[in-house]
């Protein structure tokens, strides 16, 4: 009896504790269900953050890739832009080298002329002082021709000039001859004085100037003095009967005047001849 008891005794604390570990078991397995639908949810959670993170990369990655794209392009341009500027700037440069090469030449071929145009520069001035005086010469004439009478009106200093031009002239220059000519003219020397001076042959019986046969050739640096008869002093001698030398030489000085007033200060080919060209080339210039 006492065994069953024991027996009995033995298994209700057995039973008692194999009911507080199964009361600890659910406890634990309720704790670890917790902690698995705890952990479920959490991935979940993580899941889906992932997948949020993964999108968000993944566009990231294709922004950078379409701006990577863009810019690449965009260098490429670029690129190609400053590959056909420096082509351009290669051929500029060539041009440019080869027009200073050009250049070059052509200031070497034209620095020999800087002397030449520096005389030029120089005549021209002369010559405009020249026609400046000679203007105010013929204007001075003019006044004192108009002043006295046409049969007294013969220059002094113009015969003068003339008379010590001829006197330095050599005898072997055929100017000579024709300064002889225009002294003759102004001073409207006769037939016999002509021939005392040999101006004209001797027995001539016409009045009219007669112009011997120079013996010197001619060169294209001495007029022909056959050219002097178109001489408004030279005519004189032959139309004395007409009109007297001053009246001519009057005519002559206001169209020369007229002419000076008309160019002014233009260019050296249509500036007013100076006393020399005058002269019929004798080269008189006044004193």
């Amino acid at each position: 009896m006492q065994d069953w008891e024991v027996l009995a005794m033995n298994e209700r604390s057995l039973r008692e504790n194999l009911a507080e570990k199964e009361g600890e078991m659910r406890e634990q397995l309720e704790t670890l269900r917790e902690a698995y639908e705890k952990a479920a949810n959490d991935r979940d959670t993580n899941g889906q953050a992932v997948e949020g993170l993964q999108k968000a990369l993944q566009e990231v990655q294709n922004l950078r890739k379409s701006e990577l794209k863009r810019s690449v392009e965009t260098y490429e341009l670029q690129i190609n832009d400053l590959r056909k500027q420096a082509q351009v700037a290669d051929e500029e440069a060539a041009l440019a080298k080869s027009t200073l090469e050009k250049t070059r030449k052509e200031l070497a071929r034209a620095l020999p002329f800087e002397k030449e145009v520096k005389e030029k520069n120089l005549l021209i001035g002369k010559l405009r002082h020249e026609a400046v005086t000679l203007n105010e010469h013929l204007t001075k004439a003019l006044r004192i021709l108009k002043k006295g009478r046409p049969e007294d009106n013969v220059d002094r200093q113009i015969i003068t000039n003339y008379f010590l031009h001829f006197l330095s002239i050599d005898r072997s220059d055929p100017k000579k001859f024709e300064a002889l000519q225009l002294i003759a003219a102004l001073l409207g020397w006769t037939d016999e004085q002509r021939e005392q001076a040999g101006l004209a042959r001797p027995g001539a019986s016409n009045s009219s100037l007669r112009i011997p046969m120079s013996p010197f050739r001619r060169t294209p640096s001495t007029p022909s003095l056959n050219s002097g008869m178109n001489d408004p002093m030279l005519m004189a001698s032959s139309s004395s009967n007409k009109e007297s030398l001053a009246e001519l030489w009057s005519d002559f000085l206001e169209r020369e005047a007229g002419e000076d007033s008309r160019r002014g200060s233009g260019s050296v080919a249509t500036s007013p001849p100076s006393r020399s060209e005058a002269g019929s080339g004798l080269g008189i210039s006044e004193k």
